[in-house]
């Protein structure tokens, strides 16, 4: 994974704050409430138009009620995922995620689904 390829990045980010504000059952009101943001902020996010900082990466984080680690766990699979797809060695982001899965489990690394 080329964290330089900035598309891969950005797209990566929405999906994983999309995804996980959604999997929380968590609206964009009640995330920028917990997380001290502006619910167009979160929307901008969402909407890849904004990346966020490290610390707003953190503050989202703790607004979802999850370490940021595990966040930017989630976050690095979805960017293997994404750039897998992207490079046609998988025909879908679905696919992209199984073969990770799998590859860590080889390896031995435990790996928690999304």
């Amino acid at each position: 994974m080329d964290f330089k390829d900035s598309a891969v990045f950005a797209t990566a980010f929405q999906k994983l704050l999309i995804g996980v504000r959604r999997n929380t059952l968590v609206t964009q009101t009640e995330l920028s409430k917990s997380a001290g943001l502006t619910r167009q902020s979160i929307s901008m996010m969402e909407s890849g138009k904004r990346v966020a900082s490290f610390q707003t990466f953190c503050v989202l984080a703790q607004g979802l009620g999850i370490s940021p680690v595990e966040l930017m766990r989630r976050f690095v699979r979805i960017c293997e995922a994404e750039s897998l797809a992207r490079q046609g060695k998988v025909e879908s982001r679905n696919k992209a995620m199984e073969y990770i899965v799998n590859l860590r489990a080889q390896c031995g690394e435990p790996d928690k689904k999304l």
